[in-house]
Order: structure tokens, then sequence, then C-alpha cells
């Protein structure tokens, strides 16, 4: 059986191959979009940038599995997977505290005027001009999405003595937050730090409306999916000034950035990704290349399981599998 592996990133190759050496194994740097498709490939494991919609899977009629080395699967046609017999596993816990400790690096950097700061240090002066920051002790910060990932920032940002309050759907026993409803948390919030999943619920759930609701100069910060906050109504609020700063590890469309990406099709791509480079270059912004998961030990993580979830299914026993 051929495996296509996308997205793989240095090690990989060496460790699949070694790990799978009954299957015929592929691998390339780039995404689905951007590989050489074989019609045979009867496993595909992805990362979060390769959109496998139904004309990649109408595209590989051997496909049978799909092992994504990620814990969310937006970028999966989950339906389209189930009417073609296709099942999804995915790695659902392989980085809670790595990407928890990415976030904190954003809230520190955004209170901590950061940006700035180091652009006055590149030019070999010392000038606090406009480097005033916050103390977080007796601030307030809510977390959208309360999974691991919210469940470890909830503990760290307890060790800054902020209070720390919550919304998810289906609440969990955490010891280091309070639940609120959605409107009181973001009314209550001095930093917002989005944790949750892409989906049609979550989908631009930060847009003009919620930014209405939020208290004037709050810090946005965003380690889950992109299009959890619409692009337009955030930077509109903070040239308004009613965001003070937003620390975002995903945007919008961002495969448009990659490099060798295609040009984007049509106004609204074209104008997203001017607004992703408005966002890059804001002084109040700091954005990283969705790189929240990218530690030596998270990727490691990742590997195993993804291993572990490809061998489960060969033997007729699928594990994490995603339902629809």
């Amino acid at each position: 059986m051929r495996i296509l592996f996308t997205e793989c990133k240095e090690g990989d190759e060496a460790l699949f191959r070694a790990a799978l050496d009954s299957l015929e194994v592929i691998t390339t740097n780039g995404t689905l979009a951007e590989a050489d498709e074989d019609a045979a490939i009867g496993i595909l494991s992805v990362m979060a940038h390769s959109h496998i919609g139904t004309d990649g899977m109408d595209a590989l009629p051997s496909l049978r599995f799909i092992a994504t080395r990620s814990t969310g699967v937006d970028h999966i046609d989950l339906e389209s997977a189930r009417d073609r017999g296709i099942v999804v596993s995915n790695v659902p816990s392989y980085g809670g505290r790595t990407v928890a400790e990415h976030t904190m690096l954003l809230i520190l950097a955004v209170a901590k005027n950061l940006p700035a700061a180091l652009k006055c240090a590149g030019t070999g002066k010392f000038d606090l001009s406009g480097l005033v920051g916050v103390d977080f002790a007796g601030k307030t910060l809510g977390i959208v999405g309360v999974g691991q990932i919210g469940e470890c920032l909830a503990t760290m940002a307890n060790g800054f003595d902020m209070e720390v309050v919550g919304y998810d759907p289906e609440p969990r026993d955490v010891l280091d937050l309070t639940y609120v409803e959605l409107a009181d948390l973001y009314r209550r919030s001095d930093f917002l730090a989005l944790c949750c999943p892409l989906n049609d619920a979550t989908r631009h759930m930060i847009g003009r409306s919620a930014i209405a609701q939020l208290k004037p100069g709050v810090f946005v910060i965003n380690t889950g999916r992109g299009a959890v906050i619409d692009s337009v109504a955030l930077y509109e609020a903070l040239e308004a000034g009613n965001v003070g700063g937003a620390g975002l590890d995903v945007l919008e469309m961002e495969h448009l950035l990659r490099p060798g990406a295609r040009e984007p099709v049509g106004e609204k791509e074209a104008a997203i990704v001017a607004l992703n480079k408005s966002l890059m270059l804001h002084q109040r912004v700091v954005v990283t290349p969705h790189m929240a998961f990218y530690t030596a030990e998270a990727l490691e993580r990742i590997r195993e399981v993804t291993v572990e979830n490809i061998t489960r299914f060969l033997s007729g026993s699928p594990t994490n599998v995603v339902h629809n």
C-alpha cells in the first residue's frame, strides 16, 4: 500500500520510512495541492495546511485512511470522507502545554510592547518613548475553549496572579478558572485567549458584534485557527484603539502566505492577504507563523501517535478516529 506524507518537517521522512517499512512511503515538503498526486495512494497523512475536500478525495479513489498530524480537523471535509468510507484519525493530545506556552509568550509580548522595544533596540538607542506596558497581577484572562491548551494556560496565568475565566460549550472541571457565559467573559477580560477549534459555531466569532462587547483596550490572542477572528473587524478595532494589541499565531487564509503559495484568486482572497500583511506590520500586533506546536518534543509526540494511528488502522483497529 502507498502512503503519502505532506508538509514533512526535518526528520519526518527518515522516521516514517523506518517505522513503516512495510509500506511504500512517499513524502513531500509541500501541501497536498502542491504534491504530485498518485491515484494509488491508500493512506494520506497531512498537516493543517493541506486542505482535503471532495476534489482531493475524488482524485485519490484508492484512499481509505487519512491520518492528520494535528488536533484540529477543519482542513478535512469529514462528511465527504464519511460518505466515501474513508476513516480519519487525528493526534488529540500532543501539545497542550506546548501551545499554552506559546500563547503565554504572545500575551507577554503584546503586554510588554516587545515588538516596539526590539525595533527601538535595533536602532542602537535606549528610548522608552511609547513602550509603557501593563502588569498581569489583578488582570483578567478570558479563555475561549477550555481543552488541554486552555487548562494549561489557566495554570500558567494563575502563576502571574491573574484572575482566569473561561467559556466552553462542554465545560469540564478545571481548578484554575471560573466558567462564565461568553458575554460576561468578553466584558471582563483584559486579555482574551482564543484556544478553540474552527467550526461553524466559531468561524468569525470575534467580529464586530463581539468586539463591541469587549473591554476597551483588551489584548486579543489567537493560537486556535485564523478564521475564528474576522480580520477586517480586528484591524478596524486596532486602528480605533478599541483593541489594545493582538498576538496572532494563526491568520485567516494563512496558506496564501506560505512559500510557493499560489496567487490569491478573486477580490476576497486578495483583500484578506493584503489585510494579513497589514496586521503583520502593525506596531501593536505580534504575528508568529503558526508555530505554537513547533517544538522538538511536540513533533516527536506527533510522529509517534501518527505511526500508531497508521499501524492500528492497518491492523483493523483504528484509534483516535474523528467522527463527523
